[in-house]
C-alpha cells in the first residue's frame, strides 16, 4: 500500500475527529471544570456544605439560599412555583428570591429523600463554567476556528468579570452561556430545518425564565434581532412568524409555571434609576483588578464590565488588524449590509436601555429622568429590572467574540499563537480571578452552627408555624432565617426582589395591638424595641435573650428548653426594658418601605 495514501487517510481522519461539535464540546467543558476547581476547589459542589452560603458577607448569597430552603418545605400549590413561607403570609414566586426555578422545581421534587441542609448552587456554577465554555468553542467553530485555537481561546469567555462576578453573588445570572448560545443560534439558523429553528429557540428564551428574567430579556431580544434578519434576509415570513409565536407562548407559560404572574401589591423598590451602565467602566478596573486602581469616581457594581490588561491589548491588536485590512472590513460591511445596520441598530437600543433613567460617564449624572416627583406605582413595576447596566451583556460579549475571531484570523504563526494566546490567559487569570471571584467555599462544613441555631434547635413542637423577625438588615437575619426554614416554620422578612412593604410591620402592629398569636415565634433584636410599645405579658408567654435578640412565644409551643446560652426573662423586665427604650415617633414610622431613588 502506498505509504502517501495512509499518511493523507489518516490525516482525514485526524482533521474530522477534531472538527466533530463534540469533541469541541467535551474538550471545552473539561476546560471549563478544570478552570472552576482551580479557582473554587470542590467544597463548593457538595451539596451538604451549606454554611459557607449563610455565612456569606453578601447578603443575596444566603437570601437566594433561603428562597429555595422555604420553597421546598412549602406545600405544592398552582402555579408551581409559588410558596407563601417567605415572606409569609404573602405569595412570593423562586422567580423573585433568584433561587433559579428550574433547579428549584427539580430538587424540591427530590427533598423527601435530599439530606435537610442541602444547595445546589455550587454545581449551578460548576455546571455554568462548563456550558460557558461548550458556548464559546461551539460559536468559534461555527465562526470556522480550528480546534487547537478555540482551545487557547475558550479559558478568556471564563475569566472575566461579567461572568466571574456573578458567581456566589449573583449565581442565576451566571448563566451568561445562554447569551453566547443565542449567538450559535443567530449564525446558524438560516443553515436549519424550520422546526429546528423553532425549537432551539422557544427552548432557549422558555429556558432562560426558568433561570433569570434578566437572561430571558436578553436571549429574547437575540431571538427577536434573528428573527427580523431571516424575515428580511431570506424572506422566511412563515417560519419567522412562527418562531416568534412560539417563543412567546413558551416563555409566558414558564414565566407563569413559576409563578410570576402572581400579582404583586406594596412591592418594595430597591434601587432601580441608581443601576446604570458607565461606558467608562469597561477600562475602569474599580476593584476587580489585582494590577490596576480603581479610576476615583462613583460607580456602582452592577456596571461589572471591566475588560482586564490582557483583552484589552487583544482588542487594541484587534484594532490595528482591522484598520490594516480596511478595504477587506469593508467589503464586509458591503456584503453584509443589512446584518451590520441591525446590529448597530440593536446595539445602539441595548446601550440605550443599560444607561437607564440616570445615565453616567464616569460617575456623573448626565440628566434625570425621574425628576423630583417620581410616579410610584411606575416604579414598582420597573424595579422588576432596577439594574439597567446588565442589558449590555450582548454588546460586551459580541466585543469579545469580534476580537478573538480577528486575532485568530490574523495571527496565523503555529507558533506565536499559542504563546500570545497562553500569555494573555494567565495574564487575565492573574489579574481577575483574585479579585472578582469571591463567595466559594473555603472548607467542608456540614448543617449551619450558630449561637441561636443551637440554642433552640428542637426546642418548639410541631404547633409552631410562624416566625416573626423584626429586622430591616439582610446581613444580619441570616441565623433566625435558616433556622426557621429547617424547622418548617415560616417567616414574615425576606429579601425578594419584589417583597411587600408591611411583611414585617404587621406583626409590630399585632405587638402594638395586643393581637400575639399563639402559633407564632417572636424574634425581637434589642435595636428594635425602641418601636414596641411597653405591654406585660401573660404567664402564658415565655421569654428568652439571646444574641442580643428577644425570643417570645407561647409556653404551649416549647417542647424542651433551650441550651443556657439563652437568659430567661421574666415579662415585668421586658416591660420595664421596653418602657425606657419605647419612642412613639419611631413607633409611627412604617418598617420595610426601603425605597431607593
Amino acid at each position: 500500500m502506498d505509504d502517501t495514501l495512509v499518511v493523507s487517510d489518516s490525516d482525514t481522519k485526524r482533521k474530522k475527529f477534531f472538527s466533530s461539535p463534540l469533541v469541541y464540546s467535551v474538550s471545552a467543558a473539561l476546560i471549563g471544570a478544570v478552570l472552576f476547581l482551580l479557582i473554587y476547589g470542590y467544597a463548593s459542589l457538595l451539596p451538604t456544605n451549606i454554611s459557607f452560603i449563610y455565612d456569606s458577607s453578601d447578603p443575596d448569597v444566603f437570601s437566594h439560599q433561603l428562597g429555595f430552603d422555604f420553597y421546598r418545605i412549602s406545600p405544592w400549590r398552582w402555579p408551581i412555583g409559588v410558596q407563601s413561607y417567605y415572606p409569609y403570609p404573602y405569595e412570593c414566586s423562586v422567580i423573585y428570591t433568584d433561587s433559579i426555578p428550574i433547579f428549584a422545581f427539580f430538587f424540591k421534587i427530590l427533598s423527601p429523600i435530599l439530606p435537610e441542609y442541602f444547595q445546589y448552587f455550587g454545581l449551578w456554577l460548576f455546571l455554568c463554567f462548563m456550558l460557558q465554555g461548550v458556548s464559546s468553542s461551539l460559536l468559534l467553530r461555527k465562526l470556522k476556528i480550528d480546534y487547537l485555537r478555540t482551545m487557547l481561546c475558550v479559558p478568556l469567555f471564563i475569566i472575566n468579570v461579567p461572568f466571574l462576578f456573578r458567581c456566589f453573588h449573583h449565581s442565576a445570572i451566571a448563566g451568561q452561556w445562554l447569551i453566547l448560545f443565542s449567538f450559535l443560534m443567530i449564525i446558524s439558523e438560516h443553515e436549519m430545518k424550520p422546526k429546528s429553528r423553532l425549537a432551539c429557540w422557544s427552548l432557549l428564551c422558555g429556558g432562560s425564565v426558568l433561570i433569570h428574567g434578566y437572561l430571558f430579556f436578553l436571549v429574547g431580544f437575540l431571538m427577536s434581532f434573528s428573527t427580523l434578519y431571516q424575515f428580511l434576509k431570506y424572506k422566511t415570513y412563515k417560519s419567522s412568524i412562527m418562531v416568534f409565536v412560539s417563543c412567546v407562548i413558551t416563555t409566558l407559560a414558564s414565566y407563569y409555571l413559576a409563578g410570576g404572574m402572581i400579582p404583586h401589591k406594596n412591592v418594595v423598590m430597591k434601587g432601580f434609576p441608581n443601576y446604570v451602565f458607565d461606558p467608562v467602566d469597561l477600562f475602569n478596573p474599580l476593584f476587580f483588578s489585582s494590577f490596576l486602581p480603581a479610576m476615583p469616581y462613583a460607580y456602582s457594581t452592577e456596571t461589572a464590565v471591566y475588560l482586564g490588561i490582557a483583552f484589552m491589548a487583544l482588542l487594541f491588536f484587534a484594532m490595528i488588524i482591522l484598520i490594516r485590512k480596511r478595504k477587506k472590513l469593508a467589503f464586509f460591511l458591503k456584503e453584509h449590509h443589512l446584518f451590520v445596520i441591525l446590529t448597530l441598530i440593536s446595539s445602539c437600543f441595548l446601550f440605550v436601555l443599560s444607561e437607564g433613567v440616570r445615565p453616567r460617564i464616569a460617575g456623573n449624572i448626565l440628566f434625570d429622568l425621574i425628576g423630583d416627583d417620581p410616579n410610584y406605582d411606575l416604579l414598582a413595576y420597573l424595579s422588576l429590572f432596577r439594574a439597567t447596566a446588565r442589558f449590555i451583556l450582548p454588546v460586551w460579549y459580541m466585543i469579545q467574540v469580534g476580537v478573538i475571531y480577528v486575532v485568530c484570523r490574523s495571527l496565523r504563526s503555529r507558533v506565536v499563537f499559542p504563546i500570545v494566546m497562553i500569555a494573555c490567559v494567565i495574564i487575565q487569570y492573574a489579574e481577575i480571578v483574585p479579585k472578582t471571584a469571591k463567595g466559594g467555599a473555603d472548607s467542608v462544613v456540614s448543617g449551619y452552627s450558630t449561637v441561636f441555631n443551637d440554642t433552640f434547635d428542637r426546642v418548639f413542637t410541631s404547633e409552631a408555624k410562624h416566625m416573626s423577625l423584626v429586622n430591616e438588615n439582610y446581613e444580619e437575619i441570616s441565623s433566625v432565617a435558616a433556622f426557621a426554614a429547617h424547622h418548617g416554620m415560616t417567616l414574615n422578612n425576606s429579601k425578594a426582589c419584589r417583597g411587600p412593604k408591611n411583611s414585617i410591620q404587621n406583626d409590630v402592629d399585632a405587638w402594638n395591638t395586643g393581637h400575639l398569636s399563639e402559633d407564632t415565634v417572636y424574634v425581637i433584636p434589642e435595636q428594635y424595641i425602641v418601636v414596641f410599645k411597653p405591654r406585660i405579658l401573660s404567664d402564658d408567654y415565655k421569654i428568652y435573650y439571646c444574641e442580643n435578640m428577644f425570643c417570645i412565644f407561647n409556653s404551649s409551643l416549647m417542647d424542651v428548653l433551650p441550651s443556657e446560652a439563652a437568659l430567661e426573662v421574666d415579662p415585668a423586665s421586658l416591660y420595664e426594658i421596653m418602657n425606657v427604650l419605647y419612642d412613639p415617633e419611631l413607633s409611627d414610622e412604617p418598617l420595610n418601605t426601603n425605597e431607593d431613588l
